[in-house]
């Protein structure tokens, strides 16, 4: 099957149906990964749900009661099963084109979305805006555009005309519908592979007969290649996931199992690999076979541990093409770099409600929700403890030109622990006497400090030699200057002052200078030199090149192997060991 995208969903939505009342749930603008996230039995189920519904809603025959046989015999309190969908506009008069002088609100509405509400057993119209906006006169334009029939100018009420639009706008929206939805597939949070299993309902892949399937693909008959490529695509696809470019899948003839080879061993069944890699073997089969789709996935968490949750979803991002709606359990999702929008979904006792989160204290309380504590997620990836405030401007700026794909709050968090306050802290796992444990507050910490001293053979402090010998030396970076601003080279401090304080000109400034005793003397320069504000003016001043100093390339190729390594990313050999890149 070639590998087309997806027509955009611009939205959809459900109310009186299952779990959700009146109000119901209302998706707006999806994007290519829609991530459904909440406590059990809180209605993530019933969303996938209404879009199989929505993707069986048709022109009733006979009257507008045939839309019931999609309802599945939820309507709420008497309530009937209300659809929205969001239909482009252009669709209502792209036949007919609006005359040019009807123009304002009418050609505003032209290319625009039109949300429309109504009750699929009776085919009422209940909303749409957008048309609703509109005074009488102007619907009355569209009305004569759609029929050609001239109406009584004596009706002016916009209600009315909206009314008679009904069947004509709910057609539009169902035909959108059909055309986004009519491929979905369905793949639930059962998923075995099994032969001579009952064939699944149309639209449902839980890895039932998947042998049969693959083993006719592996060998296809003549002129079949096609299903040939599909077979070497999902072998493609676990390989990548599992990281072992040399595992094969083999089904053997007439056999009722799936051999795979991996790690230069013998083939082995698949059952022999444990659970984890017979559900990842479905979801690939399932991702190789349909392109294009709309593919609706329970669960996919279950039997993959979280570093493998984060191939998986990188992986579909990058490399399929599917429109997803996925609902999950896992944190994993939410501290995604990818374009996913995450909903929280929950449930008062009474109804169903869908929240789209859109801050990080939104993805806070889904997390209090879930029940996860910190404990449990150690927080960020790894902590970076610095003296200052001004450190982490420095630092941040330098990893942004040699990692800048990494996330201060996602990947690392960085930490001050103040001079003297050292003394309290330790990174020992059995420390002697009443000292903060920096390890137990995140298991991955890396320590910034300077090194002090009149020259590179200065002593360390007793904290600071303490921290170093109780952490590997990766993780111990003590500047090779005096402090932390020896790494900035002299040009950058001068073309950086110049224009406020020419006499920077004849300032020299070595690895164990103390930059503010350079500085304060400087005519015009401030009593007191405000480490913070410089840090930023340098930093806006600052390019790759001035990465070139001591060993801070070196350092900070450290840091980005151990954030790299806590995070479980791969390491590119380029980004670390050279600051021009």
């Amino acid at each position: 099957m070639p590998d087309v995208a997806p027509p955009q969903l611009l939205g959809f939505g459900l109310a009186n149906y299952r779990s959700f009342g009146p109000e119901g749930f209302l998706i707006r603008n999806p994007k290519r990964i829609n991530v459904f996230i909440g406590k059990n039995n809180c209605g993530k189920s019933n969303i996938l749900r209404g879009l199989q519904v929505l993707s069986r809603l048709s022109e009733p025959k006979g009257g507008r009661k045939g839309f019931d046989n999609v309802t599945d015999g939820h309507r709420k309190s008497g309530n009937n099963l209300t659809a929205t969908a969001f239909v482009p506009s252009r669709a209502l008069t792209d036949s007919k084109k609006i005359a040019e002088h009807d123009i304002g609100n009418i050609e505003a509405l032209v290319g625009k979305l039109l949300e429309i509400h109504w009750d699929t057993f009776t085919g009422e119209l209940l909303l749409c805006q957008q048309l609703s906006s509109l005074k009488w006169f102007e619907l009355s334009r569209i009305m004569q555009t759609w029929t050609g029939r001239q109406f009584d100018n004596t009706i002016r009420e916009p209600e009315k005309y909206i009314a008679y639009l009904g069947p004509h706008l709910i057609d539009a929206a169902i035909q959108q519908l059909k055309s986004l939805l009519n491929r979905l597939i369905n793949i639930p949070v059962f998923r075995q592979i099994q032969q001579g299993a009952a064939q699944p309902a149309e639209g449902v892949f839980n890895g039932a007969n998947t042998i049969e399937s693959l083993r006719d693909m592996q060998n296809p008959e003549a002129g079949q290649d096609q299903r040939r490529d599909v077979f070497d695509k999902i072998q493609a696809f676990v390989r990548e996931l599992l990281g072992n470019q040399d595992l094969r899948i083999e089904i053997p003839s007439r056999s009722s199992s799936l051999n795979l080879q991996m790690h230069g061993l013998h083939r082995l069944p698949l059952d022999s690999f444990g659970t984890g890699i017979h559900h990842l073997v479905i979801l690939c089969a399932a991702l190789a076979m349909h392109s294009g789709c709309v593919i609706t996935l329970e669960e996919p968490e279950v039997h993959l541990h979280p570093d493998l949750q984060r191939k998986f979803l990188r992986f579909i991002a990058e490399q399929t093409t599917n429109t997803y709606f996925i609902t999950t359990h896992s944190n994993v999702f939410l501290d995604s770099k990818l374009d996913v929008s995450v909903y929280h979904v929950q449930f008062d006792g009474k109804v169903s409600s869908v929240t789209h989160l859109e801050s990080t204290r939104s993805s806070r309380e889904v997390l209090t929700d879930m029940g996860y504590k910190a404990s449990d997620l150690l927080q960020a990836n790894c902590v970076i403890w610095v003296e200052g405030p001004s450190d982490r401007i420095y630092l941040n700026r330098w990893l942004g030109f040699v990692a800048p794909d990494l996330v201060e709050g996602i990947h690392y968090s960085i930490a001050f622990y103040g001079g003297k306050v050292l003394s309290h802290f330790t990174a020992s796992d059995d420390p002697i006497g009443d000292l903060v444990q920096v390890l137990r507050i995140n298991r991955h910490a890396i320590f910034v400090m300077d090194r002090d001293g009149d020259d590179e053979a200065a002593q360390l402090n007793a904290n600071k030699e303490r921290i170093q010998e109780e952490l590997t030396t990766d993780a111990c970076w003590v500047t090779q200057g005096r402090e932390i601003e020896n790494y900035l080279p002299l040009a950058l401090i001068q073309r950086t002052l110049a224009e406020d304080y020419p006499s920077v000109a004849g300032i020299a400034f070595g690895p164990d200078d103390r930059l503010n005793k350079l500085l304060v003397p400087l005519d015009g320069f401030p009593n007191r030199y405000d480490k913070v504000a410089f840090a930023r003016k340098f930093c806006e001043a600052m390019t790759v090149t001035d990465l070139d100093i001591l060993n801070l390339t070196a350092r900070l190729g450290d840091v980005v192997r151990l954030v790299r390594t806590w995070n479980h990313a791969e390491v590119p050999a380029a980004s670390v060991t050279t600051a021009r890149g």
